[in-house]
């Protein structure tokens, strides 16, 4: 049905309030051309005290080969308690010290095979992975998830646990994980 008609369009909300709350810039620029939806900027700004911006492409609605062309996705926190709390999940992070929190990734493939690459950063921890992501669904379905990463490091993991925990200062460390890990 998404092959029968063609749309597109911009629009730029310069601010949103739903009940005491508001979100600050909204940025949608989308087209369906042919089965395919392009999303050339998709951004909100002050969103429960961070911002979020999508780009990429979509097609395959409807049918069991969705596939997911160049989507490329930031998310930054400044303040990530005041986001936990606006959520109403505050209680299930209540230990760990979270301060600015960023994400930024790719995502490539269709709905059986999604590439990825994506890095978190927050209170000193860097983590970054490669990998892919094998999904039971369309025709050829096993049943089972699969996945593998070509490689993952996690830079002062230490130091975040031990701020987390209120442990004393001096902890330092990290994991890094390179070649093929299959789950």
């Amino acid at each position: 049905v998404f092959n029968d008609f063609d749309v597109g369009g911009k629009i730029d909300i310069s601010r949103l309030s739903y009940g005491s709350k508001q979100i600050g810039r909204i940025i949608a620029d989308v087209a369906l051309k042919d089965g395919v939806l392009r999303i050339n900027e998709l951004k909100a700004s002050n969103l429960a005290g961070g911002t979020l911006g999508l780009t990429g492409s979509l097609s395959g609605f409807g049918t069991n080969n969705l596939k997911l062309q160049n989507i490329v996705y930031t998310a930054r926190l400044v303040n990530v308690a005041s986001f936990l709390d606006e959520v109403g999940a505050d209680d299930l992070f209540d230990t760990i010290k979270f301060s600015n929190m960023q994400t930024e990734g790719r995502v490539n493939g269709d709905a059986n095979n999604l590439s990825f690459r994506a890095t978190f950063e927050s209170s000193g921890l860097n983590v970054s992975a490669d990998g892919w992501l094998f999904l039971p669904f369309g025709k050829e379905a096993t049943g089972r998830f699969q996945f593998a990463m070509t490689q993952a490091n996690a830079h002062n993991f230490m130091k975040l646990l031990a701020a987390s925990y209120d442990l004393p200062q001096g902890f330092n460390g990290g994991v890094s994980i390179k070649g093929d890990a299959s789950v």
